[in-house]
């Protein structure tokens, strides 16, 4: 199809920016990733001795996981909108080869799968 050879537009207007800005946010904070992440690292920073609940321990490093994710978000976009608005092929480039890294790891995860089944 059409979408596999060419990239996509880059974003033009304040509410394109808005719509995917609360996309990304809702598909990042419904990402079970996320609890996963906080259930396997957290607990090792947590100190029971502290004058701290835990719970309050946990909701700081929580915000300091958003905060640190939010700032490396925004730079990452920023730096890709400017690099792709002055190189619109880049962008075509950029689409095809995560494209084709997609179909091949899927295909070794595939292969890996059917192995595991003999």
């Amino acid at each position: 199809p059409a979408e596999l050879r060419h990239s996509s537009a880059l974003l033009t207007t304040t509410s394109q920016t808005r719509h995917w800005l609360v996309k990304g946010l809702c598909i990042s904070g419904l990402n079970p990733k996320v609890f996963l992440l906080f259930f396997a690292l957290l607990p090792q920073f947590i100190d029971l001795s502290s004058g701290f609940t835990v719970s309050t321990q946990i909701l700081v490093l929580g915000m300091i996981h958003l905060a640190t994710c939010s700032v490396i978000y925004y730079a990452v976009g920023f730096g890709s909108h400017a690099l792709l608005k002055t190189r619109p092929h880049a962008s075509q480039r950029i689409s095809q080869v995560s494209g084709a890294l997609m179909i091949i790891i899927a295909s070794l995860l595939l292969i890996d799968q059917s192995h595991h089944l003999v």
